[in-house]
């Protein structure tokens, strides 16, 4: 699990895990070949193929990772929050979750006491716990 470090004048809440998930297009799922082939995001989380399979791919751009899971060309992983809002991906049940990230409001210790930062850090925490189910991959 990647876990940056605070600084220690940081001051809020943890809002989520942000985990990830294995993903394919239904077309690659129905004619998916013995040897699956894996596109990762250059990330080290995601690099080496959970399932048997052979690397295919790999870019640092989310967007063409999630163009190729689209365009039926393997399977990789990605964040809960962005496989799962895809029509065109299907998550795979036989791989679990995998920790990732976690999700902060933060702002510095000698603005916690702002009203605006105060009331925009409310709203923050506010509108990422709506989304919390699906940040973490139980939507």
């Amino acid at each position: 699990m990647f876990v940056a470090l605070q600084p220690e004048q940081a001051f809020g809440r943890k809002v989520a895990n942000s985990p990830l998930a294995a993903y394919a297009s239904p077309d690659y799922l129905d004619n998916r070949p013995r040897i699956d082939r894996w596109i990762a995001l250059d990330y080290p989380p995601t690099i080496a193929p959970l399932l048997q399979a052979r690397p295919v791919f790999r870019s640092n751009s989310l967007s063409v990772v999630t163009n190729a899971l689209q365009q039926g060309q393997g399977i990789g992983l990605l964040p809960c929050f962005i496989g799962d809002k895809l029509p065109s991906l299907v998550r795979l049940p036989e791989v679990s979750l995998i920790p990732d990230m976690e999700i902060w409001v933060l702002t510095h210790e000698d603005l916690r006491d702002n009203p605006r930062v105060r009331m925009l850090m409310d709203h923050l925490y506010q509108a990422f716990s709506q989304q919390r189910s699906l940040i973490e991959g139980n939507a």
